[in-house]
């Protein structure tokens, strides 16, 4: 699957999020991404937006974009403009990393089953799990049932830690039985 420029900036952006969760510039990540082998092939397409004039607007463009849509929003600290990702902007950045996943299959004849039931006051919760669950190449049974070949089970786990349902959320390893 081929990436857009604005997921390419989106993944950059939260790979260099640091420690405290603010970005701060393409300068210190750059300098702080150096001895990082990931950063080399980041390094490459990024320098050929910088470096030419319309490219660079192309890549201002998408930083606001990333803000107007509340994927990003800006604070001052020590009167420097970082960035950070929302709340929208995790989940994005998590969709965007699902595709990029290399799923591993389970061994034969084994599944990854999800259940939950999330209240009806977390609804849009229970939406972004859907979603996230069917990124991660999930398939639904029933509405509160999913069904997975495929070894994604960490993946689940800092999904439903991240967006806090693990009192309402199940995950068994179940093996087929042919009569």
């Amino acid at each position: 699957m081929k990436h857009t420029l604005t997921d390419k900036i989106f993944l950059f952006i939260s790979d260099c999020i640091d420690f405290n969760g603010y970005y701060y510039s393409i300068n210190k990540a750059m300098s702080a991404q150096m001895g990082n082998p990931m950063f080399h092939k980041n390094r490459q397409w990024m320098e050929k937006y910088i470096s030419d004039r319309k490219k660079r607007s192309k890549f201002n463009n998408v930083f606001f974009y990333l803000k107007k849509n509340g994927f990003l929003k800006t604070r001052q600290i020590n009167n420097k403009t970082c960035y950070f990702l929302t709340p929208k902007g995790d989940i994005r950045s998590f969709r965007v990393k699902a595709s990029l996943i290399k799923k591993k299959k389970l061994p034969q004849r084994q599944s990854v089953l999800v259940f939950f039931d999330i209240p009806e006051k977390l609804r849009s919760t229970r939406g972004i799990f859907r979603i996230l669950l069917k990124d991660l190449g999930f398939e639904m049974l029933q509405k509160s049932i999913w069904i997975s070949s495929y070894d994604v089970i960490d993946d689940v786990k800092i999904i439903i830690k991240k967006i806090k349902i693990d009192a309402f959320t199940h995950i068994l390893i179940v093996k087929h039985f042919d009569e």
